[in-house]
Parts: structure tokens; sequence; C-alpha cells
């Protein structure tokens, strides 16, 4: 166990992300729903799980971690086991649902409840060799999917209609079958106008002339992947070429400020400075980025409000773009890890805007 993470108290954790961070820590990794993990402040460890999840939590943790069946109930389980004690007990707050707490608090009132959310988020947000290497994996499964997908979007443009549906069902078919057990989230393919939404919706519009973004991202042993890439179908005009090339132009400033002690607030700035020197001033819609991990959204953040700087183990997505109303967006998104001299991008595709 990590005792970078412990206190003097006990810790309480519900939400599966975390559970699956602190299992891993003791080389075991396991996310499954409705369960619960007490980890002791000398580093022991239980997890309680209903009866559909038992046996595969014992055989994940073997000895490692004391397995509770959880007959009547999580809480009830839970509660038997912390039953006479008076100390305090951190929970995440951020996770914890208001019914799930109250409950918690009738069933042990002599415990003070405190908020393990932050440190924990904190913990998170430098990765391990074992999460660095997962992400990795879901990074190259991603991008070998979108290399075999570009040519069949080729081919059905060419053959025909296809639709933004199609193009989301044809790079979660290709991630899946590379290894991702689902995507990393609702894959985003949206085309024409449409792209001046930064998180449109994918729907059954034909695909036409104008830009096409694809934002997407692969799942390996629970840590996420992200990138988007937007491309042209049909011709490019003068002012598509110009917002692809400010676009680019803002991405690859950013990425020269990820490195070690560089302000995450500083490096949205950099970003954003080269978007409004050319003309579209409040048209970057969103921060600049975020961390990456068990969660698609973790720390840090970049944006202009962001607290903090950046530390080797970081993995972050730097992602701006600009969308005008009615007309057109780009996004162009890459994942990179912070490290020790500065960062390794994890997405090292081309950036050259593609016409089909």
């Amino acid at each position: 166990m990590n005792h970078a993470i412990l206190n003097h108290t006990p810790i309480l954790l519900f939400s599966p992300e975390n559970i699956a961070y602190i299992t891993a820590l003791i080389d075991a990794p396991l996310q499954i729903d409705d369960s619960a993990l007490l980890i002791e402040p000398d580093g022991s460890s239980t997890l309680f799980a209903d009866a559909r999840y038992i046996e595969r939590a014992r055989t994940a943790l073997a000895d490692k971690t004391d397995c509770i069946l959880a007959k009547d109930g999580l809480l009830q389980a839970v509660a038997e086991r912390l039953k006479g004690r008076t100390d305090d007990l951190e929970i995440e707050f951020e996770s914890i649902t208001h019914g799930r707490f109250n409950r918690l608090r009738e069933l042990l009132p002599n415990l003070q409840f405190s908020d393990v959310s932050q440190r924990l988020l904190e913990r998170r947000a430098i990765k391990t060799p074992y999460e660095i290497d997962c992400i990795r994996k879901a990074s190259k499964i991603m991008c070998e999917a979108y290399e075999a997908t570009l040519p069949k979007i080729k081919a059905q443009i060419c053959a025909g209609a296809l639709r933004e549906c199609e193009v989301a069902a044809l790079l979660e078919y290709e991630m899946r079958i590379r290894g991702s057990e689902r995507p990393a989230f609702d894959t985003i393919c949206i085309s024409g106008t449409k792209t001046a939404m930064p998180h449109g919706a994918t729907g059954e519009n034909v695909i036409g002339n104008g830009f096409l973004t694809m934002d997407f991202g692969a799942v390996y042993k629970g840590y996420h992947s992200d990138i988007t890439r937007t491309i042209a179908i049909g011709s490019v005009s003068d002012e598509m070429r110009k917002v692809y090339d400010t676009v680019l132009a803002a991405q690859l400033k950013a990425l020269e400020f990820i490195r070690p002690g560089v302000a995450c607030a500083e490096i949205d700035r950099a970003a954003r400075d080269v978007i409004e020197q050319s003309g579209y001033a409040g048209k970057f819609l969103h921060g600049l980025g975020h961390g990456i991990g068990l969660q698609i959204h973790e720390l840090p953040r970049l944006s202009p409000k962001a607290e903090g700087t950046l530390v080797a183990g970081n993995a972050v997505t730097v992602e701006p773009g600009i969308y005008l109303e009615g007309k057109m967006g780009v996004r162009i998104e890459d994942s990179v890890l912070v490290t020790e001299n500065g960062m390794e991008i994890l997405t090292p595709m081309s950036k050259e805007l593609i016409v089909l």
C-alpha cells in the first residue's frame, strides 16, 4: 500500500475509480460497481461487495485484501465492521450520495466524518508507472483505430452517403477489436455547421462538404485516452484553412510550455494568445485541457482559472479550438505525459489537415 494516501484515520471509499486506484497500488486493480473499500491506518484493507461481485473480488485481490460478502446491504456490512469504533472516518464527499451519507451517520453515530476527496484526486493526478503503461496502451489502441477508420470514411463518402453515427460506430468498433474495454466517453462525430459546437451530439446527419470533427477515446484496464482530430470533406476555403492553421499553431505553442513547474493557467494563456492575435478573440470556448486517468476528466486542469503547476507524472490533454457559430469549428487534441525533463506526446499522429 502506498502510505502517501494514509492518515491517522481509516478511509472508506465507494467510488469505483478510487477503489480501482487503491487496489492497483497493491498490484491487484479492481473496478466494480456497488462495493466499498475500508483502509485502516496500518495499510490493511477490507473490500465489501454483494453476491454479484464477491467472487470476482476474491479472485482479483487474492490474499492482499479481506473480502466480505455484504448479505444485508453494503452499508450494513460496513457498519458491522466499524461497530463500536469512536475514531474519525474519512470518506469521499465528492462521490457519496446524500442518502448514503445520512444512512452512514445513522448506522455509525459515534464516528466523525471528514473528506478525503481532494487528497485522493491530487494523488491520482501523479500517475504511477503502471498507470502510465495503461494510458499508453489506451492511447495506442485509439490511434490505431483512427488510422484504420480514415480509409473507410473516404471509401464510404466516395461510394455515397455517410452519417455521423456510422463514423462513430466505425471508430468504436476499431477500438474494441484492438482491446478497448469501452469508449472512454460518448464518441463525438459532428460535421458541417455542427462543428461550431464544442460538444455537439453525434447524429444521423449525412456528412457533406465542410469540417468533420472526431473526439473519441479508448479504455484499457480502466484507464482512459482522449484525442480529437478535425478533417475536411470536399474543398477547403481560405477561411477554413485559416481557422485550422490557427488552432494548430495554438496547440503547438501550448505544447512548448508542457513541462514540470509551469503554471497550468500559463499554458492555457499561451494557446489563447495565439487564437486572439489571429482575430478570433472569444471563439475559444473552453479550457485548454484536463487530466486523464481512471476518469476522462481528472486533475490537473489547464484553463484560465486553473491553479497549480504541472509535475512529472501528470497526463493531460491539450485541445484548443475555434468555434464560429453557425459556420464551422475546429479542435485539435493530443494527450501528453509530463516527464522529468519535458513531455511525451502519447498520440503522435499527423496533424496536417486531411482533405477527403
